[in-house]
């Protein structure tokens, strides 16, 4: 027989059980009556979480040993285990993140996964299914991340952040420091079984319509004036702490609005922020665009200028990064 005991603190421990010495320590002994025990003592939620899963493996284990290698009561309940594995990999939970500005969706979300197979018009396949969807006069732009591999789901289940809650809260820090990226709707997650989950990504459908690819078509000197506010514009992101791990052409939208260039970042649960980024970093990023000698050669000298570094020793890096690739 296992007996498990949840202690939110020493004092509320069963008495007939010695304390562990670490709060976030297993302790497994056994009472005076040779039962198995397990006590936990969680001080925090996020520790508890991380715990279901192993606890739920470890009782699968436990139920599995005792069935096949020892004569003991579960003799006769031989199918316990396949009932036990059968009735985890069919439970299915959902977890919403929303937009406080968009609640009046929350139906309409609950439902997302039959609205995005059914309805709506894809605009990009690859890992992932990126569909427009209109409801309620918005247009929305929903990201459906593909399944990762078990290492990465076994992760996701136990403490990693999914990418589609990342790119929710990205472009949220984005926006509050004065950069565009198409506003969050909500963060969608069907979980099934042990590591099982889709998870969805929802935005506004942004209404510019070029991406960086297009600079490289555009006649000389449009060119040269998207290149100088664009450096500037990555300078700025850069010293600001934001780091787009993923800084491809495609995922960098610009626009001209009263006159100027104006620039918006997609696909951004890669980006990583925090202390402002190093020159010779920042030129790594900018090598991961795509360009000709003349683009990078000007966006370089542009982008040095703005971070007062030597242009000179932007280009050597950047070309030190193609070769790389």
């Amino acid at each position: 027989m296992i007996t498990v005991f949840f202690a939110d603190s020493y004092e509320s421990m069963p008495k007939l059980l010695f304390p562990c010495e670490s709060a976030k320590e297993t302790c497994e002994f056994l009472s005076p009556s040779c039962k198995m025990s397990l006590v936990l003592f969680p001080q925090d939620l996020g520790f508890v979480k991380k715990c279901q899963t192993y606890l739920l493996l470890y009782f699968i284990f436990l139920i599995f040993a005792f069935d096949y290698y020892f004569d003991t009561r579960l003799r006769n309940t031989r199918r316990l285990p396949y009932y036990i594995l059968r009735w985890a990999y069919e439970q299915k939970f959902m977890k919403i993140i929303l937009n406080s500005k968009y609640e009046h969706l929350r139906e309409y979300l609950k439902n997302l996964e039959h609205h995005f197979v059914h309805d709506g018009k894809e605009i990009f396949r690859d890992r992932n299914v990126v569909k427009k969807l209109e409801v309620d006069g918005l247009k929305l732009c929903v990201k459906k991340y593909a399944s990762p591999s078990l290492p990465g789901k076994i992760a996701q289940r136990l403490y990693k952040t999914p990418k589609g809650k990342k790119a929710y809260y990205r472009p949220l820090q984005l926006r509050e420091r004065g950069f565009d990226s198409p506003e969050p709707v909500a963060f969608v997650r069907y979980r099934k079984g042990l590591v099982g989950s889709t998870t969805y990504f929802v935005c506004l459908y942004s209404n510019y319509r070029y991406n960086m690819v297009d600079a490289l078509s555009l006649p000389a000197s449009e060119r040269d004036d998207l290149i100088v506010a664009f450096a500037r514009f990555v300078a700025r992101l850069h010293e600001r702490g934001f780091l787009h791990r993923d800084f491809s052409s495609s995922n960098v939208l610009y626009d001209v609005v009263n006159e100027k260039f104006r620039f918006a970042l997609i696909d951004t649960n890669s980006i990583r922020t925090g202390r402002p980024v190093s020159v010779e970093r920042g030129c790594e990023n900018l090598a991961q665009l795509a360009g000709d000698d003349e683009f990078f050669t000007k966006l370089a000298k542009e982008y040095a200028d703005a971070r007062n570094a030597d242009p000179l020793k932007c280009i050597e890096i950047i070309q030190r990064e193609w070769k790389k690739d």
